[in-house]
């Protein structure tokens, strides 16, 4: 019990180094950005990439219900497992569209900015 207070305290204090680290933080800011660019680049591929795990996690569940029917406690366990991956996955998904939909909004807001900051001719009226 002491050695788990221990080790918490210790990744408690390392992530907080690593948090007000200025070199980290930038580090993990242009990961971050470049993490965004490449989702915007290839977002079809993470459509099939999704896809693709959901099917193989049903196709999985099916095999292991079909192997494990007789024995009841197992499979709860198994679809208890089965549904935490699911939920796991579709919140991967959910912020990789949210980090597209983030990198859109950036875009628009830069293309809103510099239609707002276009100057503008102004016509004088003359008498």
């Amino acid at each position: 019990m002491i050695n788990l207070i221990i080790v918490n305290s210790f990744l408690f204090i390392i992530a907080i180094i690593l948090i007000f680290n200025k070199h980290f933080l930038k580090t993990l800011d242009k990961t971050c950005n470049n993490t965004r660019i490449f989702i915007h680049k290839n977002e079809s591929f993470f459509t099939i990439l999704f896809l693709f795990f959901f099917f193989i996690q049903q196709f999985i569940l099916v095999i292991l219900v079909f192997y494990f029917k007789t024995n009841l406690n197992l499979l709860q366990v198994i679809i208890s497992i089965f549904a935490l991956i699911v939920i796991t996955t579709a919140s991967l998904q959910k912020i990789i569209l949210d980090v597209r939909i983030r990198y859109f909004r950036e875009k628009v807001d830069i293309l809103i900015n510099l239609i707002h900051n276009i100057p503008r001719k102004h016509k004088s009226k003359s008498s």
